[in-house]
């Protein structure tokens, strides 16, 4: 990862936080729906095997602030810890390099 990439990363931490604890706080539909727009930081982040630590520790990281706004109680930890080990478990389940078709 060059610096510009870890730039841009962070930019889009910085502006999808913001946005989070800004504007998306305050949209609630019908006393039920939410707006959680940082799980869109989480989504952009690059995948690669070697990262899921350091993935995991963003993860907590964004979820931990997020909690400490909101505060909830861990949920947002929990959620955003889950959403990116579900996500590299789906890299690494569906990789389908080594199959060949046909055969």
């Amino acid at each position: 990862m060059n610096k510009t990439s870890k730039l841009g990363q962070l930019t889009n931490f910085v502006f999808y936080t913001t946005l989070q604890l800004t504007v998306a706080r305050f949209i609630v539909v019908f006393h039920t729906a939410f707006c959680f727009v940082y799980v869109t930081f989480l989504l952009l982040l690059p995948r690669r095997e070697e990262g899921l630590p350091l993935l995991l520790l963003i993860s907590f990281a964004v979820g931990l602030l997020v909690d400490m706004f909101y505060n909830s109680a861990g949920t947002h930890v929990f959620s955003s810890a889950a959403f990116s080990s579900a996500r590299s478990l789906e890299q690494v389940l569906g990789d389908t390099r080594g199959i060949v078709s046909g055969e």
